[in-house]
């Protein structure tokens, strides 16, 4: 992301969300036209009011079906987020603001339309090398 960033010619201040593979940001005409010549950037689209945050969806099988982890927007408490979307966490992280939480499918879609979630991961297990 910051590769992309700096080779567009966007500030830091400029972004709003990001999450692992992406970023939304406010740009000029310009900088989008920039992003959008980078090799290997996927597509550039236009953010709109009301569109939900990102969700990644795991592919694998170590995923945890109805668990999810929420990004807040930071400085946000996940604990206020989590409340006004009638969850009750399951984890709260701090350095990196958020939570997991069970969610079902109409739940996902509220906690994806939240102002301050700035994206919605599956959780999945995690595995150490022996």
């Amino acid at each position: 992301m910051t590769t992309v960033m700096a080779q567009a010619g966007i500030e830091s201040e400029q972004v709003y969300r990001s999450w692992d593979d992406g970023f939304g940001a406010v740009l000029s005409g310009e900088q989008v036209d920039a992003v959008r010549d980078i090799p290997g950037v996927g597509p550039v689209e236009q953010d709109t009011e009301g569109r939900p945050a990102p969700y990644a969806r795991m592919t694998s099988g170590d995923r945890i079906d109805g668990s999810y982890f929420v990004d807040v927007t930071p400085g946000t408490d996940p604990t206020v987020v989590a409340a006004r979307l009638g969850l009750t966490p399951s984890y709260v992280f701090v350095a990196m603001p958020g939570f997991s939480a069970d969610m079902t499918e109409v739940q996902l879609d509220s906690a994806r339309r939240d102002p301050e979630v700035t994206y919605v991961e599956d959780n999945s297990y995690v595995y150490l090398d022996d």
